[in-house]
């Protein structure tokens, strides 16, 4: 027993000698080469990972209103209109209407990996949540919280240590549906 016991010991030391040299030569090498993407895809990747402040053309209803506004064109060349508040200047709200319900997403400036996705959970509802990493055209990172909800109302979610309050209500919905984009000014 003592004998195959030592046998099995000397197998797991030669194992780990093996990989750590494999490791070693590799590292010299250069390492592993990072998988080839298409400029194509990685353009339409990039893309996925902004979000609105990468534009320039938000405006608002009115000077007393927080709310902001801007066309925006969904993937099936639909015009919509996206609405935003700027709650702190860590802190971003959007949401807009798409097939009757609301898409609000919450954006939270922080160091994180763009392109990777955290995950956080709420202690007290016991539910986990992915956020994403996204970035701006200015370099800086933002963690992205999203739900769906049937109406405009008060969002209030708790994403782990990142809490949205916001009341979806008080926005200019209304005033938002009666837009009507001049086709050349759609970006």
């Amino acid at each position: 027993m003592n004998k195959l016991l030592a046998g099995l010991m000397t197998l797991v030391v030669l194992g780990t000698v093996v990989v750590v040299f494999g490791l070693g030569a590799l590292s010299l090498m250069g390492g592993i080469g990072a998988p080839v993407t298409s400029p194509a895809t990685q353009a339409e990747r990039d893309r996925l990972l902004t979000y609105g402040t990468d534009f320039d053309d938000w405006q608002y209803f009115d000077p007393a209103s927080p709310t902001q506004w801007r066309w925006d064109i969904a993937d099936d060349g639909e015009a919509y209109v996206r609405l935003r508040q700027v709650v702190t200047n860590q802190m971003l709200v959007y949401a807009f209407e798409w097939q009757e319900q609301i898409v609000a997403r919450a954006y939270w400036l922080t160091n994180c990996e763009r392109g990777s996705l955290t995950t956080v959970s709420n202690m007290g509802s016991g539910e986990d949540y992915s956020l994403a990493c996204v970035g701006d055209k200015d370099g800086a990172t933002w963690l992205r919280g999203e739900a769906l909800l049937p109406s405009p109302s008060r969002w209030h979610q708790d994403f782990g240590h990142l809490t949205v309050s916001v009341d979806l209500s008080t926005w200019e919905w209304a005033t938002a549906r009666t837009l009507t984009p001049p086709p050349a000014e759609i970006p």
